[in-house]
């Protein structure tokens, strides 16, 4: 984005009549740094994170439903806002009044935003009505109600006014309840390459539109009129009106578009007018015939048809001199006659119905449904029993005598009736019986639970039903044990799965297994897998207060996607529920049916005395993920649930993508260039010295390239590849940049699949692979023995046909660009040229090659083929170097016709020689 200018942003606060001093705090806020958001001070509210597409930032959040509500606004080029900078300063000696004015406070206010914009310029702070209304009941003065729904904060006022700066609080009201979840689906489409699928027909659905008025959602997409995406972008440029505030724009059977805002408001007066046969009631909620409108007061419906009655003999004896109390008022007065104030009393009533309701006898009937309920009669009063239980007999403990005499105190300085502690006594008797959720510890347990989040305090987004749209992380250990494919070695280490679960549906998108602890890598291995198998990432990801969820790595790929990171509330079993749900299902019913798990082959043994397991507890990475992805892409995608209406999750995303499109999300590519920008950084912070060979050793494993020799003792960045083990990157400076290194293994992992890798990896990191630890020695005993093979005659072309087939799956296998020249060894030249002979001069003359157009060395991966010893046996061999920048070979050229005089090697320079 590009910002204003200095001078016209002085001018334009010059003209709002900003002070001296605003506008020196103004320039400082848009050159500092921000600050970091106040820690969350209410249960229940969400972190998160917002990337803003008009500042080109992330926005740290601590109440994701408001703030993020209020910077979608703010990005829409509609809001005609030039710029914000979140937690911009903070502003100290802020006092007010605390303890209903017992005591001043001076506190530290930290607004959320500072906004710019070409009429005002000031700041904004986003609360919910509650939190402001229960400060207000506490007897603070901060924030006062001005108007209903409109808050505003005197204190705050009062010291910007030295800055000529503004100050605004927007409640929950100002946005409605599903604008956050409408704006984080529409505002994808005001991205300027967005193409719009059919042109004509938007201008057809536009026209139908201005011409009667509105034009439901159903019938634009059943009818196939319009493209859901083109809708969705006509919504966007508000060339069609949607209320974002109160209507949900992903359902297609209740929500349509309007001319504009004055259409929609008189669709909803109409609705809300007519009272047909078979419509609902307004005023009772019921159904009704009559056409005519109800003018009945409210509390008509809760009236007792003895009530009723009671009032219209009150409104009989108001005509009569004299009057008795007829059948039916009482034993004690029935027969009596009824005393004059009794019925000066009754006369007002009526005259106060008749002016309120129209109706003398409405007044003249007795709140009987209001007996026993003190909630009706004294509202204030309950209010504020429930906050002084609530701070001190629940969470400082008090005594129920101190807890009611705060209350009787405060009740007293307020005029507010209260009960007496006898009362307060019974109630938290009463209060003790209720259902409580008690903390739960043990290994069970993921995490305590210390009470659940009200209905309506939930968030918005989790009711979203589109996929790929709100999706969770989480880690969860898997009680099985795997095998080594490679040799066979059991893992002694816990196996731990990180997987990615859809809110919408419940499906798995993406999921990747880790022997350790769950780390910043694992995570930024599911969101790769994500985006290579859907091509995207979920809009909003939930994740725990996890410290790996937290990494530098995870924020750039987010931020690269597009994506919002939310944090969900700590002890609030509610935010975790579907994840939460997931894993215990993967753990318990999913694992149990594994073949090789012991409660499976106990029923196997049922039905069969000969079976003979081969190890009921032991399996390989290959077969676990096999049987997983068959569970998650096959099975769970055939099955429906509660979530999907018992609509399959294959059926209901297709049919979603039909009714509200698939452009909100953006496409990312899992290029070389991606995936070199987010990649973590290894152990150490990265750093690695390069040794004098030019090589770097990452987790136990040497990364070669020419290129590294210049910088022999130096200290580099490395970054290893998460898709590619045979791959890191490699940061040297900002003149340098960045250099690809690989492995002496890369040829050696085209032996095994993806997920077999992970195993063959955990093996190389130990050093038991090959029985021994310096990376060096290893390239060369694996280089002795690939020529002690290559010369048997026996396998020669059954290595050439091996190398030939591994080297073409390899690159799907790792993700890797066309082109595996440039990340592979070439496969060995074994063949007719072989066998006819290759002299000394040949060799020489390959040697003397620029190492730009050199190629590779023999690959290992025929001696892990042919089964090589861990440690090669005879003098070793050393190939020649080549200078980089001369291309002088140093070292003498390897003799061709030692142990056979029929056939010779070609040996090239690569990373093996040194």
């Amino acid at each position: 984005m590009e910002r204003i200018s200095a001078d016209m942003l002085d001018a334009l606060l010059k003209r709002q009549c900003v002070t001296k001093r605003g506008i020196d705090l103004v320039h400082s806020i848009r050159e500092g740094e921000p600050l970091e958001p106040k820690p969350r001070v209410r249960a229940g509210r969400m972190r998160g994170e917002h990337i803003s597409p008009l500042m080109g930032f992330a926005v740290r959040l601590n109440d994701v439903t408001l703030q993020s509500a209020l910077l979608h606004e703010l990005d829409d080029p509609q809001a005609a806002c030039l710029e914000y900078y979140s937690w911009p300063t903070e502003f100290g000696g802020i006092r007010y009044g605390v303890s209903h004015g017992t005591r001043i406070q001076v506190d530290v206010i930290r607004p959320f935003l500072l906004k710019i914009t070409d009429q005002w310029c000031g700041f904004i702070d986003v609360f919910s009505t509650s939190m402001m209304k229960k400060s207000a009941m506490s007897g603070n003065t901060l924030y006062e109600e001005v108007d209903e729904g409109h808050w505003t904060c005197p204190a705050v006022i009062d010291r910007l006014s030295q800055y000529g700066l503004r100050y605004e609080i927007v409640t929950e009201k100002h946005f409605g309840p599903w604008y956050l979840l409408n704006m984080g689906l529409l505002s994808p489409y005001r991205q300027p390459d967005y193409k719009i699928r059919d042109a004509a027909a938007c201008a057809v659905v536009v026209a139908m539109v201005k011409d009667r008025g509105y034009v439901t959602r159903r019938e634009l997409i059943e009818r196939q009129l319009i493209y859901p995406d083109d809708l969705n972008y006509l919504i966007v440029t508000r060339r069609v009106f949607f209320p974002l505030q109160s209507q949900d724009v992903t359902d297609m059977r209740s929500s349509a578009v309007y001319r504009d805002a004055t259409a929609y408001d008189v669709v909803k007066a109409a609705k809300a007018a007519s009272d047909g046969f078979l419509s609902l009631d307004t005023a009772g909620k019921e159904r009704s015939a009559d056409t005519t409108s109800n003018h009945e007061p409210d509390f008509i419906q809760l009236v007792s048809p003895e009530a009723y009655d009671h009032a219209r003999h009150k409104m009989t004896t108001l005509s009569e001199p004299i009057s008795y109390w007829w059948p039916g008022s009482g034993p004690a007065r029935e027969g009596k006659p009824i005393p004059s104030s009794t019925k000066a009393l009754w006369r007002s009533k009526a005259e106060s119905g008749r002016v309120l309701y129209g109706n003398a006898i409405y007044g003249l009937i007795p709140l009987w449904h209001e007996r026993g309920s003190r909630i009706k009669r004294f509202p204030q009063s309950e209010r504020l029993w429930d906050h002084v239980f609530l701070k001190y007999r629940l969470k400082k403990r008090w005594s129920i005598r101190a807890t009611h005499g705060m209350f009787s105190t405060l009740a007293l300085r307020l005029g507010l009736p209260f009960f007496s502690e006898r009362t307060a006594k019974t109630r938290d008797k009463e209060y003790d019986r209720s259902i409580f959720v008690q903390f739960r510890d043990g290994s069970a347990a993921r995490y305590a639970v210390a009470g659940f989040t009200r209905p309506g305090a939930a968030n918005r987004l989790y009711q979203a039903g589109v996929p790929l749209f709100l999706a969770h992380i989480d880690h969860t250990p898997l009680g099985i044990k795997i095998e080594n494919s490679a040799n066979g070695r059991r893992f002694k280490c816990q196996v731990w799965l990180s997987v990615m679960i859809d809110a919408a549906t419940g499906r798995k998108l993406a999921w990747t297994i880790s022997f350790g602890a769950p780390s910043a890598a694992a995570v930024a291995t599911v969101l790769f897998e994500c985006i290579d198998r859907h091509g995207c990432l979920p809009r909003f990801i939930v994740v725990d207060n996890a410290p790996e969820f937290d990494s530098i790595v995870m924020h750039r790929i987010l931020q690269e996607a597009e994506s919002h990171l939310l944090w969900r509330p700590a002890y609030h079993p509610r935010y975790g529920a579907p994840v939460e749900a997931a894993n215990h299902k993967i753990t318990v019913q999913v694992l149990q049916m594994l073949a090789g798990n012991t409660v499976a082959v106990k029923s196997l043994y049922d039905y069969s005395r000969t079976f003979i397991a081969r190890n009921p507890e032991l399996m390989t990475l290959t077969q676990l993920n096999a049987y997983l992805k068959g569970v998650f892409d096959e099975v769970e995608m055939e099955v429906g649930s509660a979530k999907t209406g018992d609509e399959s999750i294959r059926d209901y995303e297709a049919r979603i993508a039909t009714e509200v499109g698939t452009e909100h999300r953006k496409s990312i590519e899992l290029t070389l260039a991606f995936r070199r920008l987010c990649m973590p950084r290894a152990s150490n912070e990265g750093r690695r010295t390069v040794r004098d060979e030019g090589y770097v050793v990452v987790n136990n494993l040497a990364y070669f390239s020419e290129d590294l020799k210049r910088f022999r003792g130096q200290t580099v960045h490395v970054s290893p590849d998460l898709i590619h083990p045979g791959l890191v990157y490699i940061y040297v400076s900002k003149e340098i940049g960045w250099i690809d290194a690989k492995s002496i293994f890369t040829d050696f992992f085209a032996l095994y699949s993806r997920r077999e890798l992970l195993g063959v990896l955990a093996e190389l990191k130990l050093g038991r692979l090959r029985g021994v630890r310096d990376p060096a020695f290893i390239a060369r005993a694996l280089a002795e023995k690939l020529l002690e093979l290559e010369r048997d005659p026996a396998r020669c072309d059954y290595l050439a046909r091996q190398m030939d087939s591994l080297m073409n799956r390899a690159p799907s296998l790792l993700k890797t660009e066309p082109g595996s020249s440039s990340y592979f060894n070439a496969p060995p030249t074994v063949g007719a040229d072989a066998m006819a002979g290759v002299t000394a001069d040949t060799v020489a003359q390959e040697c003397a090659k620029p190492p730009c157009t050199a190629e590779r060395v023999v690959s290992t991966e025929a001696a892990i083929a042919g089964g090589a010893a861990s440690q090669a046996e005879g003098e070793a061999v050393d190939a020649e170097v080549v200078n980089a920048a001369t291309g002088d070979s140093h070292t003498d050229v390897l003799d061709g016709g030692k142990n056979d005089e029929d056939w010779e090697i070609k040996v090239r320079p690569s990373r093996l020689s040194f």
